[in-house]
């Protein structure tokens, strides 16, 4: 039995003996939203406070600005870096990445999201 164990942790770590769900992780993604306007305006800045409050996310950047669509329709690029693993939980990044990509789209005022990188990019 401790040789199973020790094996399966083993399968889980990656170099330095850190494991995969105490790293940081990056991913990139476009997303579509339109701009309200009067007494409820929200644009960017509004949605992007929003998504840097999703739990695990830690900084949220916009590396391609506001490109409009259409009318009241714009696109903008992301770079989401988050931790997979909070205290007391036990997760894999993969699971948190669709987590957080479903919470982007339930945010007020986000359209679509695309062009999402397929792989995870380890930052530390």
């Amino acid at each position: 039995m401790e040789k199973e164990l020790k094996k399966y942790f083993k399968e889980i770590s990656e170099e330095k003996g850190r494991s995969r769900q105490r790293g940081i992780y990056k991913f990139y993604c476009m997303i579509g939203y339109t701009i309200e306007g009067g007494d409820n305006q929200r644009g960017l800045d509004d949605i992007l406070a929003d998504v840097r409050a999703l739990p695990h996310v830690t900084i949220v950047t916009v590396v391609v600005a506001n490109e409009p669509i259409a009318e009241k329709r714009y696109v903008a690029g992301l770079s989401v870096k988050f931790i997979p693993s909070l205290s007391g939980e036990f997760q894999t990044p993969e699971n948190v990445k669709i987590e957080i990509l479903r919470s982007m789209k339930k945010t007020k005022n986000v359209q679509r999201i695309f062009k999402v990188s397929p792989s995870l990019e380890r930052v530390e």
